[in-house]
């Protein structure tokens, strides 16, 4: 029997020297096939791209996270030829500004999810890149420099973190831009769920030392990380409920959670002599016409949307938002052709169109330079 326990031990240490071996020199394939309306709607947006072109690009927008102090998470640092996100976590534009930030131009914080970081597209394409290049060409007194902070998944608590951060330990720039609309109503509860995750496992470990230690293990860790590979375009949210009134309750718990930290990051851009704009983007659930969208039927949890836009639309127009507030969910109405790269990710003619949106009202509420 003790020879079958040793056997056993050094058979487990093999395995995980193994594992950790693999895990060091082999990282885990993300290459998996992309759904095919993905594939489709690439083939029509980049119609005049070689296909390694646009392998390149659907591959550099899936480089993923590393952890980061108060806001849990930043886009890793990478360097590629359509991607390139910077170790101080804002993804690169044409015309990149110096950092920290130079008095000597207009420095504006753009803050959202993953379609205001720009999924899908180069970095000349997304919206901070097509918002910088529009402000050059409105006489500004000084010459305009777009840091693009967004970050896939974030949601207006995070970005209200995030910007807290930003303005108290970092440089706060003349103006921040919030985009948002998408990930408020995917994400309807809070914490943030990377928040309830940790959370969770530390209550587990702290409850059952052992299974963590275990869990910890290269050959545990080697199976998880295969198991939980994040991928552009892909995944399938679970569908929303189906009660008509319990969505709208749902949405308009939403829309309190957005003026309450919209009142927030006011009250601390105030306090830091920072003009800030709120930005409602637009989704395919709204106003868009599906004939011309490239999907497969489904919109999962991003359904709220559809019930949440309505609402949000009727208590803007009663004035609940403020002048700081604009409203850019409309832009696709009559539309013919397609917007989005994938499910909710913007195409580049389409984060041109959103990036003019925010140029406009911009400068007809005097908030430039």
């Amino acid at each position: 029997m003790a020879i079958f326990w040793l056997n056993l031990c050094i058979v487990f240490v093999l395995i995980n020297a193994a594992a950790a071996l693999h895990l060091r020199w082999f990282p885990p394939d993300e290459s998996a096939p992309l759904p095919d309306y993905v594939e489709q709607a690439l083939s029509i947006i980049y119609h005049d791209w070689s296909e390694e072109d646009v392998e390149t690009l659907v591959s550099e927008s899936t480089h993923g996270f590393v952890p980061e102090a108060l806001v849990q998470f930043r886009e890793k640092s990478f360097a590629g030829r359509f991607v390139n996100t910077d170790e101080n976590g804002f993804r690169r534009v044409a015309k990149q500004g110096p950092w920290p930030p130079s008095k000597e131009h207009f420095n504006v914080y753009l803050l959202g999810g993953s379609t205001a970081l720009g999924y899908g597209v180069a970095d000349e394409h997304t919206i901070a890149s097509l918002l910088q290049e529009r402000l050059e060409g409105m006489g500004l007194s000084r010459p305009p420099r777009v840091y693009n902070f967004a970050r896939g998944s974030f949601y207006s608590t995070q970005e209200r973190l995030l910007f807290d951060k930003l303005v108290t330990v970092g440089t706060p720039p003349d103006l921040a831009i919030f985009l948002d609309g998408l990930n408020d109503f995917f994400y309807r509860e809070d914490p943030p769920p990377l928040t309830r995750e940790m959370t969770v496992q530390g209550e587990e470990r702290l409850e059952r030392p052992i299974f963590a230690a275990i869990e910890s293990t290269p050959m545990l860790r080697w199976f998880r990380e295969r198991q939980a590979l994040r991928r552009f375009g892909d995944g399938k949210p679970r569908a929303t409920e189906s009660d008509p009134e319990r969505e709208r309750e749902a949405a308009s718990r939403v829309i309190d959670r957005y003026i309450h930290n919209k009142a927030i990051i006011e009250a601390l851009a105030a306090s830091r002599a920072v003009e800030v704009a709120f930005v409602w983007q637009p989704v395919p659930t709204y106003g868009y016409d599906l004939r011309h969208h490239v999907y497969d039927g489904q919109f999962g949890r991003h359904e709220l949307s559809r019930v949440g836009y309505p609402l949000m639309r009727t208590r803007v127009a009663g004035g609940e938002v403020g002048e700081n507030f604009y409203w850019c969910a409309d832009l696709q109405q009559g539309a013919e052709t397609l917007l989005y790269v994938d499910l909710v990710h913007y195409s580049p003619a389409f984060s041109a169109d959103v990036a003019g949106c925010i140029a406009d009202h911009l400068a007809r509420t005097n908030r430039l330079d």
